[in-house]
């Protein structure tokens, strides 16, 4: 649960630099289950999407803890997603049982 106290807080960050830039698609450069590290200045925010399809599920993973996971859709044309913001420093990975078919960031 996130009010809008906070979330201001998390996009313009505690030190008045928050999620800066664009979102950019870094499907070809990410992959499942690999931990990357936010080596920026900033907080990033992540979102990510799996391939169409029954079952199946998602979690972003930061810092060793799952901060938004999405499991099993109903028909053939369900997508499970997740998304997150990822503080400066910090690791996180993306786990799925069905792939990804989009990884984008915003603060890179």
């Amino acid at each position: 649960y996130c009010t809008n106290g906070t979330l201001k807080l998390l996009i313009s960050g505690a030190g008045g630099s928050g999620l800066n830039g664009t979102w950019k698609n870094m499907t070809a450069q990410r992959q499942l289950n690999v931990v990357y590290t936010n080596d920026t200045a900033n907080p990033i925010m992540v979102s990510a999407r799996d391939g169409y399809g029954r079952g199946g599920g998602m979690e972003l993973i930061v810092d060793g803890i799952c901060v938004s996971q999405n499991y099993g859709g109903k028909d053939a044309s369900s997508v499970n997603g997740v998304e997150g913001i990822v503080p400066s420093g910090s690791t996180y990975k993306i786990i799925s049982s069905k792939g990804c078919s989009g990884w984008t960031e915003l603060g890179r």
